[in-house]
């Protein structure tokens, strides 16, 4: 790993634990494993540094990151649970404030 990504995620790293508050009020109420936010951040910082030579993220990226592991959590979660599964019905409830969605 290049040096100035591993100080840059590092730093994120030591932000967020210094300042529980900061993590609660980027992300609100959604369950996020901040391990695999980290190694998703990681690994987008690296592709940054090695496309524009700097790897901070963007607003967007962060966002997409987010949004990549809520959606896996839901369906992780889903899928672990057979009582969920419903073959008749191809619409997901992913949140309350959304409506229920298909990937077809």
């Amino acid at each position: 790993m290049n040096v100035d990504v591993l100080i840059y995620v590092n730093n994120l790293k030591d932000f967020f634990k210094k300042d529980e508050q900061a993590f609660k009020d980027m992300f609100g109420s959604l369950d996020i494993d901040k391990e695999l936010y980290f190694k998703r951040l990681e690994s987008i910082a690296t592709q940054n540094f090695e496309e524009n030579g700097e790897p901070t993220l963007s607003t967007t990226q962060m966002f997409d990151i987010v949004k990549e592991l809520t959606v896996h959590n839901h369906f992780k979660d889903v899928l672990s649970n057979p009582t969920k599964k419903d073959p008749t019905n191809p619409f997901v409830k992913f949140r309350d404030d959304f409506p229920p969605f298909c990937l077809n």
